[in-house]
């Protein structure tokens, strides 16, 4: 079958994306597993949807790579602004209705959903939505301070969004702080902020990030160097016991 032919009948379906442009798997999100959630949080904090297509942004050629691994587009990876960033595009009526279906829009920042998950899905959308609006930082900014702490924090303008974040942390018993900054040109449409600190949590929140499957390694080392680094408890050391008289 010539690459005409092939377009021709494409388009006959309403699949109108040239194949041999930058074909890719567009029944990537049909039955969702692990690998799919994470680039689900991923669109959902650097991606948007434009008609039927979905372009993903990042200044990490690193996780555009594997971005594009996993929906099977070779070649996809291509620069914007200049090479400042960069980006995957995948077009697609059946690829956007799904994702539509699962709440992604266009302009979606102040408006997109927590999406309707299977529960043992929500960690690696979670991953996903750290690796793209997130941040994992390591820090040593107390005098004699022995070993780094570490912050996690995730941002975002949807406050469906960050509310479902803040509930599924709460269900997993783990603790954070919940800010809102209102300031300037945000006054109307203001930034949620949500940040773990303590040594228990982010224990718990690693255990239910990272299953193994596709991240950002960047961020990922970070938070393994903290777990791996031996460190006191919390709180007062305790005092050694007097001798009886």
């Amino acid at each position: 079958m010539s690459k005409r032919t092939e377009f021709r009948r494409r388009a006959a379906a309403g699949m109108t994306q040239p194949v041999f442009r930058y074909p890719f798997n567009e029944h990537f999100f049909d039955e969702l597993a692990a690998p799919g959630a994470w680039l689900l949080g991923l669109i959902w904090s650097d991606g948007n949807l434009s008609r039927n297509s979905v372009e993903v942004v990042s200044k990490d050629r690193e996780l555009m790579d594997e971005v594009a691994a996993l929906i099977q587009q070779p070649g996809g990876v291509r620069p914007k602004n200049g090479g400042q960033v960069w980006r995957v595009v995948f077009s697609s009526p059946h690829t956007a209705s799904v994702l539509k279906g699962l709440g992604l829009t266009p302009r979606k920042s102040l408006i997109v959903p927590w999406p309707e998950l299977p529960a043992k899905l929500y960690g690696p959308f979670v991953r996903g939505l750290i690796d793209g609006d997130g941040s994992v930082l390591l820090s040593q900014r107390r005098t004699g301070q022995q070993v780094p702490d570490l912050t996690v924090s995730m941002t975002g303008a949807s406050l469906t969004l960050m509310t479902g974040l803040r509930d599924w942390l709460s269900s997993q018993g783990i603790t954070f702080n919940w800010n809102v900054k209102k300031s300037g040109w945000n006054e109307q449409n203001p930034v949620y902020k949500i940040t773990v600190t303590g040594q228990a949590s982010l224990r718990v929140l690693y255990g239910l990030l990272y299953d193994g499957g596709p991240t950002l390694s960047r961020k990922h080392d970070a938070y393994l160097l903290w777990m791996q680094t031996p460190r006191v408890r919390s709180g007062r050391p305790s005092r050694p016991l007097l001798p009886a008289d």
